[in-house]
């Protein structure tokens, strides 16, 4: 599916990206059961026309590169940089799949008596069009059937770099009327067959900018455009291009009214984050499985529409798999990171330990409040395993074994990690409550000594604690003592120790 995927994400151009990518595992899935099923016949019959699942391709990806583009334009960014992020986006999780297509083909050739020469490519001019996604220039099969879509989103986004280039948006424009012009040109197609389709990316591009955004306003006269197109279509007998302007159309009004359209269903949503996966990994899968299924099922029973179905189930997961392990780890690990703003909430690193230890309290387990207001997440795991302790020791009583463990090291770390207003005496803040249940939990000769502070009044300690002593952290059953006149630096973190007092 298309890789051009914008940053603020169009619910209505995610909702025809899923519809696109449903469609061509349909396609692939019936491809090849024509004739072996009275039901799966006329299922090839309804999917087998490619003309409105391909218009539907070239229209959203040409309405996600223009919107891409615009936004880079808007934020002054180059052309260079559109061509890196372009490359980012397409070429690492390419080079994931064909990896995962070639050791599917090695594993499946002893049962389908391939050789292995068939699997992989022969030559190495055809290993650089594998790798280059130039397979239609050099002449070349591809071992991913769904790779010259790809060959042509790589060559049409070279004329929205081109288009960057060109600062004012009269120049852009007049860029487009002469690639538009030059796709009808019958040489020049010949020699550059990208050009041919460029007109239906070309209708995704105005309807992207006939409809106002952040960065540009209404052009609505560019829907003349589809609408020139559908006509040509129908002088020429061209069915490719009215599909294409029915698609626009179709879309356009979608996007018109989108404050009415309906909330899509998670599942929906969910293929359409991981459509580029689910196009580049669903024929690897489904292909094997289909040649297993029909050796092991009579074509002729409902069994076998049974497993096609099923098949078909393990094209789309196998995709949503591939992208949760491979494409979203990629292009976070590709991505630059981006310096959050300021008072912004940080995400926790690991929610699963968050929902182990949140136990049904109200702050996140893995974060605290400092001075600032701001949360700090907690990345180190001796911090993460002095929380889980101290939870346990909360939880299972007193005599738990986790009291020891917690030494001066081990407080004085926590210590650290306590906000800042409570360690310079300020009880506004709240605290958290894993900072409180290891302090609970904290040697009672640490507590005698100053350098923890008492949960609870102890039985020997009648007045207030020393100078120099934390204050308790909190009141009535679990207080401590607090006086407000008296000074309260805090925990004690190192450095010359309060004096030892002898208690009345």
């Amino acid at each position: 599916m298309n890789p051009a995927v914008p940053q603020t994400r169009s619910r209505v151009a995610d909702i025809w990206r899923a519809l696109a990518c449903l469609g061509v595992v349909f396609f692939h899935g019936s491809n090849s059961v024509g004739d072996t099923h009275p039901w799966l016949e006329s299922l090839t019959d309804f999917f087998g026309h490619s003309g409105p699942r391909l218009s539907i391709f070239f229209v959203v990806a040409g309405y996600c590169l223009a919107l891409s583009a615009e936004r880079r334009s808007a934020a002054a960014s180059s052309a260079l940089d559109f061509f890196r992020k372009r490359f980012l986006r397409i070429y690492p999780v390419y080079w994931a799949a064909l990896g995962f297509a070639l050791v599917l083909g090695t594993l499946a050739a002893p049962f389908n008596g391939r050789p292995l020469s068939e699997v992989f490519p022969a030559t190495p001019q055809a290993w650089l069009a594998e790798l280059t996604l130039t397979q239609h220039w050099l002449d070349q099969g591809s071992t991913l059937v769904v790779a010259w879509f790809l060959n042509h989103l790589v060559a049409l986004s070279l004329v929205f770099g081109v288009a960057l280039a060109v600062r004012s948006v009269q120049g852009r424009l007049a860029l487009y009327v002469i690639v538009t012009a030059l796709a009808h040109a019958p040489t020049i197609t010949a020699w550059l067959p990208s050009l041919a389709l460029w007109p239906h990316f070309a209708c995704g591009v105005a309807l992207a900018f006939a409809f106002p955004s952040a960065h540009s306003p209404a052009r609505p006269a560019l829907l003349l455009y589809p609408l020139a197109l559908g006509l040509l279509g129908l002088g020429r007998g061209d069915s490719f291009l009215v599909y294409s302007a029915c698609v626009t159309a179709l879309f356009g009004l979608c996007l018109r009214h989108r404050d009415r359209l309906p909330s899509a269903p998670p599942a929906l949503l969910a293929i359409a984050t991981a459509s580029y996966s689910i196009y580049l990994v669903h024929v690897p899968v489904m292909s094997p499985t289909l040649n297993l299924i029909k050796r092991l099922v009579p074509a002729e029973s409902y069994a076998f529409v049974a497993a096609w179905i099923v098949h078909l189930g393990l094209g789309v997961g196998a995709g949503l798999l591939f992208h949760r392990l491979v494409e979203a780890p990629l292009q976070h690990l590709l991505t630059p990171s981006v310096p959050a703003p300021a008072g912004a909430t940080p995400r926790a690193p690991h929610r699963w330990i968050d929902k182990l230890l949140r136990a049904g309290r109200p702050e996140r387990a893995s974060r605290l409040h400092t001075g600032t207001g701001q949360r700090v997440p907690l990345r180190r795991w001796p911090h993460l395993a002095l929380s889980l302790a101290s939870w346990l020791r909360l939880r299972l009583g007193r005599g738990c074994a986790v009291r020891p463990w917690l030494s001066y090291a081990a407080v004085r770390r926590l210590a650290a990690l306590l906000p800042r207003g409570l360690r310079a005496g300020d009880r506004s803040r709240p605290v958290h409550p894993l900072a409180r249940a290891a302090l609970l939990a904290a040697p009672q000769h640490r507590i005698r000594r100053g350098l923890v502070p008492s949960p609870r009044p102890h039985p020997g300690r009648r007045r207030p604690p020393p100078r120099g002593s934390a204050i308790p952290l909190g009141r009535g059953r679990h207080g401590g003592f607090f006086h407000p006149s008296r000074p309260q630096p805090g925990l004690h973190l190192g450095g010359r120790r309060p004096p030892r007092r002898r208690l009345a």
